[in-house]
């Protein structure tokens, strides 16, 4: 009897020991396919790009839209090109990529980009940037500004005052203003050839189509006689920085630059800035133009499109543009963002606003 019971228990035993066996083994599956179930919902999708994108955003939208991740690489704006080239030689995948003005035509006709004229989140930017994204693709729109800039020319207002120089108004006078510069032995122009060189004849003459023959030649004479020797080693910034620390007279920039400017500017000399407007088609001078700046765009051959333009449409809301406007110091594209206050923002001010050569905010401070 004593070992009827005896096999009875072990058996009980048995059975309740297999059952834990088999249900930690079930149990192990059951985690193991719930896992993989996430790791098959979780899309990431890859962004290259040379701007600051804080990580609060980022964070935040992977918050409200757990299914998707996104990774960064961010590259120098100088070797961002080359970059970009190996990348699309290599035939490595992608899906968001920044694209600098100065090449995104080019990539529209070869295709890069995926077409965006059809989202509803690019009414949200001003009408003006989206035509010039416009009329860089002949009439499409592949890409998001995020920015605007405006171009112009800072210069030294000691130095053009310690020669009684007046600030030109057309290119012809830009170059005698030169002329005197150097042969007073003074520096008359500085400029960031190695990530800059190609968008030099817009910014030095502020129009969206530089025409003809005489421009090109100005520009011409003007890289070569009076840039200096440097100008093509050296970066925008590093030739920001040249400007300065007042090496040298002007400087063809972009309203952005205002972030590289400190409050003590001042102490070394009195900053300001002009355009040198060009004729339009009825012979009149046209106002500044205020370009996209800063284009994203989703790669052509993404797949995972959806994704990459749900991340474009969450940085199209005006909190979050507020947020890339102050980590970057540039101005928003957005109507509805107000861009942060900047060191001398002022300054450019006027020709953001569509005044031609209207530099009294400045000889009056």
């Amino acid at each position: 009897m004593k070992n009827i019971k005896a096999i009875i228990v072990t058996i009980l035993l048995s059975i309740v020991l297999v059952s834990l066996l088999i249900f930690r083994y079930f149990r192990e599956d059951l985690y193991e396919a719930e896992d993989n179930s996430l790791d098959r919902q979780t899309t990431e999708i890859v962004l290259l790009h040379w701007i600051e994108i804080p990580d609060k955003i980022t964070e935040n939208f992977q918050e409200e839209y757990p299914e998707i991740r996104i990774k960064y690489y961010k590259y120098h704006k100088a070797t961002y090109p080359t970059a970009i080239e190996d990348k699309l030689l290599g035939e490595q995948s992608f899906d968001l990529l920044g694209v600098p003005l100065e090449e995104y035509g080019q990539g529209c006709r070869k295709g890069l980009y995926a077409d965006l004229q059809d989202q509803p989140f690019l009414e949200a930017y001003g009408a003006d940037i989206r035509k010039c994204v416009r009329d860089k693709a002949e009439g499409g729109e592949f890409a998001v500004a995020l920015s605007s800039s405006c171009f112009g020319i800072w210069y030294n207002q000691t130095i053009f005052s310690n020669y009684q120089l007046d600030v030109p108004e057309t290119a012809e006078e830009l170059l005698q203003v030169c002329s005197v510069l150097k042969s007073a032995g003074e520096r008359p122009m500085i400029a960031g050839g190695r990530d800059s060189k190609g968008i030099l004849p817009l910014m030095l003459l502020d129009s969206p189509q530089p025409d003809g023959k005489t421009r090109k030649d100005i520009v011409n004479i003007l890289l070569k006689d009076y840039m200096g020797e440097v100008w093509e080693e050296l970066t925008y910034q590093q030739a920001f920085q040249e400007f300065k620390k007042g090496r040298y007279a002007m400087f063809p920039a972009w309203d952005t630059s205002v972030q590289l400017a400190d409050s003590e500017l001042e102490n070394i000399f009195i900053p300001g800035v002009f355009c040198l407007p060009y004729e339009n088609t009825e012979g009149e001078k046209a106002k500044p133009v205020l370009l996209a700046d800063n284009l994203t765009a989703v790669y052509s051959k993404s797949e995972k499109k959806k994704e990459a333009i749900t991340f474009l449409n969450y940085l199209s809301r005006p909190q979050v543009a507020a947020q890339l406007s102050e980590a970057n110091g540039w101005h928003s594209s957005l109507e509805t963002t107000v861009s942060p206050e900047l060191p001398y923002d002022d300054v450019w001010r006027p020709l953001r606003n569509g005044k031609i050569a209207d530099v009294s905010f400045v000889l009056n401070k």
